[in-house]
C-alpha cells in the first residue's frame, strides 16, 4: 500500500512537471543600449495550463513508466496460471517370502511379479511426463530391506527362505523415508497374499494393492505340541497339526525319531474343516522330523524338525502328612503343596496348592454360590459332593483368593487365584467314606496349578535345499482365491496451478521506457547544437 501511494504522488509529480508552463526566454542583444527594453506582457501568464503537451514523446514516456510502476505494486493484479507438471514417488514394496517361489504357470511368482512391476513403473514415468519422478524399492520377507531405485534392483531381488505377513507389507508401505530416499506420492504392494481389509491413513500416498499368483492346493505341517502325562501318570501326548489349502487332498505323514520311522495317520479336526491331527505317543525323548508326502504346491512346508523331552513323573515342594503318589518326586519343585494353616505369607506367593481340614465335620447341608465354569467345580458331582458337603475353613481368604465355591451360608469352600496359580481346597482323606471325592477335588486343582495343557514345541521348518525356512507355515496358504488386480493409475497425481507475477515484466517495461526517453533527449540535444 506504501509503495502504491509513493507511486501515486510520483506520477502526480511528472504531471505536474509537463503540466507547468515555461517562462518565456530572456533575450540580451549586444546593441540593447541603443534600444529601449521589450514591453511587459499586460497580464501575468499563469504558472500551470490544463493542456497536455501531446507534441512531447518525453510526456508519454514517464507516463507510460510510471503507470507501469503502479501495475507492479497493484497487490490484487492476478498473474498468469498455469499448471505445474505432477511429481510422482512411487514406492514399490515387493513380497520375496519363500512362497514367492511357488510356480506360476511357466515360470515362479516372484518373476511375474517383476513383470508387474516394470509396467507399474512405465506407467508411473508416463504419467510423471515433464513433472519430477523418483522410486524406490523395498523387499519384505519377515522384515523390510531397502533397496534402491526400482531399475537397478528388480533384477537382484531372490526369494528369501522366511514366513511373511500383511502385517509386514503394511508396515513397509508406510514407512519413514530415509534422508536420501524418495518421498511417495504412490506405494504400490505386490504379493500373492490377498488385499487385507485396512484402514488406510487419510494423509498417506495413494495405496495400491496388486496380488499375484494362481490359488493352487497345499498341505503344510503347521505346529507341533506336547501334552504331558497327568502328575505323571499315563503317557505323554504328541500332537501335529497340518493344515490343507485350496482344497488339498489329506496327505500321508511320516515320522521319524530316535528309534525309527513310522507312518502316522491324520485324522480331521472336529473344529476346523481345513486342519488335520495327528496324535501319537512318543516312546523316547530326543529329535523328530515329520515329514508330509503329497504336500501340495509348496514345499517348504513338507518337513518339520523337533525334539521332545518326556519327564518322568512331576516334581513339587510337598509338604503335606499324606504320602505323595508314586508318580510324584517330593522335592524342591515350583509348585507348594502344604497346609493352609501352616503356610507362611512367602509361601502364599508361590504357585501351589493349599489344603485344610474340610472332611472331619459335617459342613452346611446345602451348596451356595459356585463359579461353574471352574475346572475344579466341573467335574464335581453336585448330589454326592453336598451329601458330604466339607466344612469351610473358617478363616479369612488370603490376598489374591477369590471364592470359587461357597455354602449356602455364604462361607467359602474352595477358591483360586490366577497368578501364580494356586487353589486353596479341602486336603484328601485317603480310606475314608470321601476318599474318591476329596482325592478328585484335590488332584483336579492340582493338576490345573501344575499345568496339564499342551506345550507348543519350537520347531524348524528346513526346506528341499537344507536350508531352514524360518516361519514357513506362514506361508502354507498358497489356495487364496486372487481379486481381479485394479487398473494401475497415476492420473489422480497432478502438481497443481503455479502462478507467474506480471509485475517483474511491469519493471523491466518501466525501466525500458525511462531508458528510452533518456535516449531520445540525448538525440534532441545533438541536433539543437547541429542547428547552432
Amino acid at each position: 500500500m506504501i509503495a502504491f501511494l509513493f507511486t501515486a504522488l510520483a506520477t502526480i509529480s511528472a504531471l505536474a512537471w509537463y503540466l507547468q508552463r515555461r517562462p518565456p526566454r530572456e533575450l540580451q542583444f549586444s546593441f540593447s543600449r541603443l534600444l529601449d527594453p521589450p514591453a511587459a506582457p499586460p497580464e501575468p501568464e499563469p504558472r500551470f495550463a490544463l493542456v497536455l503537451p501531446r507534441r512531447q514523446a518525453a510526456f508519454w514516456l514517464h507516463l507510460a513508466a510510471l503507470t507501469l510502476c503502479l501495475l507492479s505494486v497493484w497487490d490484487r493484479l492476478p498473474g498468469h496460471v498455469r499448471e505445474r507438471p505432477g511429481t510422482i514417488g512411487l514406492r514399490v514394496v515387493l513380497d520375496v517370502s519363500d512362497s514367492m517361489g511357488v510356480a506360476d504357470g511357466p515360470e515362479d511368482r516372484l518373476s511375474s511379479a517383476r513383470t508387474v512391476v516394470r509396467d507399474v513403473v512405465h506407467k508411473a514415468r508416463q504419467a510423471a511426463a515433464e513433472g519430477a519422478y523418483c522410486d524406490a524399492l523395498i523387499a519384505v520377507g519377515s522384515s523390510a530391506r531397502r533397496l534402491g531405485p526400482v531399475d537397478e534392483q528388480l533384477d537382484r531381488v531372490e526369494v528369501a527362505h522366511e514366513g511373511g505377513e500383511v502385517s509386514a507389507l503394511l508396515a513397509a508401505s508406510l514407512a519413514p523415508v530415509h534422508e536420501d530416499g524418495c518421498a511417495p506420492s504412490h506405494v504400490v504392494v505386490v504379493t500373492d497374499q490377498p488385499s487385507p481389509e485396512t484402514r488406510w491413513p487419510e494423509d498417506g500416498p495413494e495405496l495400491q494393492w496388486l496380488q499375484v499368483g494362481a490359488p493352487v492346493p497345499n498341505a503344510g505341517l503347521l505346529r507341533a505340541r506336547m501334552r504331558p502325562a497327568a502328575l505323571g501318570v499315563g503317557r505323554s501326548e504328541l500332537i501335529i497339526e497340518v493344515g490343507r489349502f485350496g482344497g488339498a487332498d489329506i496327505p500321508r505323514l511320516m515320522l521319524t525319531g530316535p528309534r525309527g520311522s513310522r507312518s502316522v495317520p491324520l485324522v480331521s479336526s472336529i473344529d476346523r474343516a481345513d486342519t488335520s491331527l495327528a496324535r501319537l505317543s512318543p516312546s523316547a525323548s530326543g529329535g523328530y522330523t515329520a515329514q508330509l508326502q503329497g504336500g501340495g504346491a509348496y514345499s517348504g512346508d513338507d518337513r518339520m524338525s523337533f525334539s521332545i523331552e518326556i519327564a518322568q513323573g512331576v516334581e513339587l515342594d510337598w509338604q503335606l502328612s499324606v504320602p505323595a503318589p508314586p508318580a510324584v518326586r517330593a522335592q524342591s519343585g515350583p509348585v507348594l503343596v502344604k497346609p493352609l494353616m501352616d503356610a507362611s505369607k512367602d509361601d502364599l506367593a508361590r504357585p501351589g496348592v493349599f489344603t485344610y481340614d474340610g472332611w472331619s465335620a459335617p459342613g452346611f447341608h446345602r451348596i451356595g454360590p459356585f463359579i461353574g465354569s471352574d475346572p475344579v467345580i466341573e467335574v464335581l458331582n453336585f448330589d454326592a459332593f453336598e451329601a458330604a458337603l466339607p466344612s469351610p475353613a473358617g478363616v479369612p481368604l488370603p490376598a489374591g483368593f477369590e471364592p470359587v465355591l461357597s455354602d449356602a451360608s455364604g462361607a467359602w469352600l474352595v477358591a483360586r487365584r490366577s497368578e501364580p496359580a494356586a487353589y486353596i481346597v479341602p486336603g484328601p482323606a485317603p480310606g475314608g467314606a470321601v476318599d474318591a471325592l476329596s482325592s478328585t477335588l484335590f488332584f483336579t486343582a492340582l493338576l490345573e496349578v501344575t499345568g496339564d495343557g499342551e506345550d507348543r514345541l519350537e520347531v524348524r521348518w528346513p526346506g528341499p535345499d537344507g536350508r531352514d525356512v524360518a516361519d514357513a507355515w506362514k506361508e502354507s496358504d498358497t489356495g487364496r482365491p486372487v481379486k481381479k488386480p485394479p487398473d494401475v493409475s497415476f492420473s489422480s497425481t497432478t502438481g497443481g496451478q503455479v502462478e507467474t507475477p506480471f509485475w517483474p515484466l511491469f519493471l523491466l517495461a518501466s525501466l525500458g521506457l525511462i531508458a528510452l526517453e533518456r535516449l531520445a533527449a540525448l538525440r534532441s540535444e545533438r541536433r539543437r547544437h547541429a542547428i547552432l
